[in-house]
């Protein structure tokens, strides 16, 4: 065979020989970022050389099919990069399992037969069992032998030209393969998209960061913000946090801010990855939120101050643009906002469009919101690679809450040690500062219970005041007797309700807010997801002490008044009305600690010693799970991806809910004409009228099951659309008791 195609398309023609050296180009640029270079140069060069194959190019005629290509590159790696041209086995083996995988998943070296040296070949199965290996026979593979050293495909590659894999422990040695996955399946997808589309390249790339100019914009911004604006304590502890965050350029590492609930925090964040990226040369902001319900309103404010094409919003719920999609698939965007899940989750994944944007992370500043967020069961997983993105990869971290974790309660990180710097000069000062201005008593209630009648006996004078419960049941119970009562307007806030019915209702609270009108929330912990809203006195269910933290940031916001918070234990079925064991566990360490001394919320050392009984008090609360430490242990990459999660969504359902009526009767009219199945734009156009639930069996006979088509024909998914209607109310949302009232949707 004369000449030898990578692609096809119409009469258009890509030889091998482009798209291997188009490919390297880009990969090589991405690996530079840590200092891999050459790295990602060799795996790219030798990822499709399976293409030089007969069994190939029959597939490129559509003339076969059912071949895997990808395995050869790493046979062939593997065959001659004992020849003096790598120093470091364990890189090599790397540098196959990347190449070998790049069309399936990213699974470790386990399935190979390795030999002890480079002396003998490695016996190589195909990734997919029901493919074949493209190779033929002995003659294809002494033709790609003599493609590879005519066209300089193998290159050499010297110590300190790779990150120093020897001296790393399994999880950065893992992390470091998956980054070089990344930047070979990233360039891969590119250069391909690019011989499809000549402009694909520019319109995935997009503006840089230009870190001072930002700077200027946002201090302009806040200029303007707060021109009119009056001096009180509260706005001098914004502009406080403000200047140590902006004041904190350093070197690449791990940083926290510790700042109360209310303080700026939204600007300050940004102020302190404009300065790093101005000192340190980074060229990529990530600000991560844990919540969905914040996403929006956080992106909004930093288009307000950079504009449209600078932020990238990136999260379940987006509706994205042709040009935005493409930033998403890539995080190639200058600054971008998304979620802890969909962050997180990426630095462990194994599928290649799943990985994909990975290497962004390298040469990036990371600042993430809420820290507390993180849970216990995946803490030492994540923080080794935070402190290993910031020693190996020139990124800067920052953790931010009002509850900052101690992690060196923690056994596993305490060996490391993990070590991280506080930006917030005067911490406690801080702190002092703000319980002064903030001027809110709180009362634990620890010698009794309460029931639904004595709460509401016990504010029955106040104009305004937040309840917050542990359990939608309970929440909902309060909000009936209240509304019942009909003494007052009352609100709810729940899971229960779909996400745009949620912004609705804080739409309408904030207008009742500026009228001064009497009005109570009712609320689960949903509140805490950092709803802006600003109660003079409230009481919360006694819960997780950073969750007690973050109820108190919506009493007396900013100070107007002298404010009242009153913690209560439930008369509740010996204290079974909680969301889960861990989340019981927690509330008691915070009920135990109010029983033993007088806790004041602001006081810093309260916060260490919480973390200190969660971390060491038990094993759910001191230890990563036990799937996530022997994937580790055993390098085992799909294991790993599996096993981590922030969030346990296997036992969810999703239902589509009728809370705004014509997009659901146009999701529906689809679905009808789908024959029932969903497609990825529907699941997108219906994300703010769904509600995550475990249904009970009998609620899915008042709901259609919705389906999914595959290669093998269409499968049940875990989404529903909702039939009787008389299950979504008004005011409650979703519900599951049989006894609700009349159909208000019909």
């Amino acid at each position: 065979m004369s000449e030898y195609f990578a692609h096809t398309s119409g009469d258009k023609r890509e030889t091998l020989l482009e798209h291997l050296y188009k490919t390297a180009e880009l990969a090589e640029a991405f690996a530079k970022e840590f200092d891999s270079a050459p790295v990602g140069r060799q795996i790219a060069l030798l990822h499709d050389i399976g293409k030089h194959t007969r069994y190939f190019q029959e597939v490129l005629k559509r003339e076969r099919s059912g071949i895997d290509h990808a395995i050869v590159g790493a046979e062939v790696y593997f065959a001659l990069c004992g020849e003096g041209y790598i120093p470091n086995k364990k890189l090599a083996l790397t540098i196959c399992m990347c190449i070998a995988c790049h069309h399936s998943v990213l699974h470790g070296m386990k399935r190979y037969l390795i030999p002890a040296d480079f002396n003998s070949s490695m016996q190589i199965m195909t990734d997919d069992g029901q493919k074949i290996n493209a190779l033929s026979n002995i003659e294809e593979w002494k033709q790609i032998l003599s493609f590879v050293q005519k066209n300089e495909l193998l290159i050499k590659i010297n110590k300190g030209e790779y990150l120093d894999i020897k001296s790393m422990n399994r999880a950065a040695r893992m992390f470091y393969a998956r980054m070089l996955f990344s930047c070979l399946v990233d360039a891969d997808y590119t250069a391909t998209a690019s011989f499809e589309d000549p402009q694909y390249l520019c319109d995935s790339d997009g503006a840089s960061l230009d870190p001072e100019r930002r700077m200027s914009e946002l201090k302009a911004y806040r200029s303007k913000a707060f021109l009119n604006s009056r001096p009180s304590p509260m706005n001098r502890l914004r502009e406080a946090v403000f200047h140590d965050a902006e004041a904190s350029a350093g070197p690449p590492d791990v940083y926290t801010m510790t700042a109360p609930t209310g303080t700026g925090k939204t600007l300050a964040l940004i102020a302190f990855a404009l300065s790093h990226a101005i000192e340190n040369k980074q060229n990529r902001i990530f600000i991560i939120l844990p919540f969905l319900s914040i996403i929006t309103q956080n992106a909004e404010i930093y288009r307000r101050i950079f504009g449209e094409d600078v932020v990238l919003e990136d999260d379940s719920q987006t509706v994205y643009t042709e040009k935005t999609r493409l930033l998403s698939d890539r995080w190639s965007a200058p600054i971008i906002v998304t979620t802890s899940v969909r962050f997180f989750e990426t630095l462990f994944r194994v599928r290649p469009t799943d990985v994909r944007r990975l290497h962004q992370v390298a040469n990036a500043v990371i600042v993430f919101d809420e820290a507390q967020t993180l849970p216990p069961g995946v803490t030492d997983a994540t923080m080794e690679i935070m402190q290993e993105l910031a020693h190996n990869y020139n990124t800067t971290i920052l953790f931010s809450t009002a509850t900052q974790p101690n992690y060196g309660y923690r056994k596993y990180l305490a060996k490391l040690p993990f070590e991280s710097t506080e930006i917030i000069r005067n911490r406690d000062e801080l702190f002092r500062s703000y319980d002064k201005a903030k001027n809110t008593a709180v009362t634990f209630s620890t010698d009794c219970t309460w029931t639904f009648e004595a709460l509401k006996e016990h504010y029955k004078d106040e104009l305004q005041t937040l309840f917050v419960f542990n359990t939608v049941k309970k929440a909902a119970t309060m909000y009936q007797a209240v509304k019942s009562s009909g003494s007052r307007e009352v609100f709810y806030l729940s899971s229960a309700l779909c996400p745009q019915h949620r912004l609705d209702m804080l739409e309408t609270l904030r207008r009742k807010f500026y009228e001064k009108a009497p009005v109570w929330l009712i609320s689960t912990q949903c509140i805490e997801a950092g709803v802006d809203v600003d109660f003079p006195c409230g009481a919360r269910e006694i819960a997780p002490y950073t969750s007690i933290v973050q109820t108190a940031g919506r009493i007396n916001r900013n100070g107007r008044a002298d404010g009242r918070m009153l913690i209560f234990q439930m008369d509740d079925d010996e204290g079974r009305g909680f969301p889960g064991t861990d989340y019981k566990n927690e509330a008691m360490i915070s009920l135990s600690m109010a029983k033993k001394r007088t806790i004041n919320l602001n006081e810093p050392e309260n916060v260490d010693e919480y973390y200190r009984q969660l971390f060491t008090g038990s094993s759910s609360g001191e230890e990563d799970e036990k799937e996530i430490t022997k994937a580790i242990e055993e390098e085992d990459y799909e294991a790993l991806s599996d096993a981590y999660r922030l969030i346990e969504q296997r036992n969810q359902d999703i239902v589509i809910v009728p809370y705004l009526r014509d997009l659901y009767d146009e999701i529906r009219q689809e679905l009808e004409e789908q024959d029932w199945c969903l497609t990825k734009s529907m699941m997108k156009a219906a994300q703010s009228i769904t509600v995550s639930v475990k249904l009970k069996e009998e609620m899915k006979l008042c709901c259609r099951q919705l389906r999914i088509k595959t290669r093998q024909g269409s499968e049940l998914t875990n989404w529903y659309m909702l039939e009787d209607h008389s299950r979504y109310l008004p005011d409650l949302g979703f519900s599951q008791e049989l006894e609700i009232g009349p159909a208000l949707f019909v």
